[in-house]
């Protein structure tokens, strides 16, 4: 069976296409604007309902880009962009969260990204910043915050989880 993949990026990111191996890609200028642009990832899996599409926002705020995905597992069988960061978002022991606030500062104390809650819509969320040493604060939606010291690589990537106990009530005196 053919499959077909149609990406529109920001940068040079490019998609594999887990079938057949190949790699296909389109470049669209980047933005600089410090307000985010969200420019939409299209593309087409084959197998999954004869030719729906997913329609994953990237977003770029600054130097950053960032999209979110995971749920379901075709999702999570698709070899994504090779971004520096992959933050794992879990609840309890082993349930994949979503709707989760993200906020990454640098060293200097500086946030050079606040991802909210609605660009959240997959437990893994691939992060492409400036190399450095970042904290990444998760906020859920009970407002439990966890932080996480994560540097970033040039040419290295990084997974982090971040793990919230199941129950609310497992918050409490935290």
């Amino acid at each position: 069976m053919r499959s077909v993949w149609s990406v529109l990026l920001i940068g040079s990111l490019m998609l594999a296409n887990v079938a057949s191996g190949s790699d296909i890609g389109v470049t669209a200028p980047s933005a600089s604007s410090t307000e985010g642009v969200e420019v939409r990832l299209d593309f087409s899996i084959p197998n999954v309902d004869r030719g729906s599409t997913w329609h994953i926002p990237l977003y770029e705020i600054g130097n950053v880009q960032y999209f979110s995905t995971g749920v379901g597992i075709e999702q999570r069988q698709v070899r994504y962009p090779a971004f520096p960061l992959k933050l794992i978002l879990v609840k309890g022991k082993r349930a994949y969260t979503t709707g989760v606030a993200l906020s990454i500062t640098n060293t200097k104390g500086r946030v050079i990204v606040s991802i909210p809650e609605r660009h959240v819509l997959g437990p893994w969320v691939f992060v492409k910043a400036p190399p450095g040493t970042y904290t990444v604060t998760a906020t859920d939606q009970e407002h439990y915050q966890l932080k996480r010291r994560v540097t970033i690589h040039e040419k290295k990537s990084s997974i982090v989880y971040f793990r919230w106990p199941q129950e609310s009530s497992e918050n409490e005196g935290s």
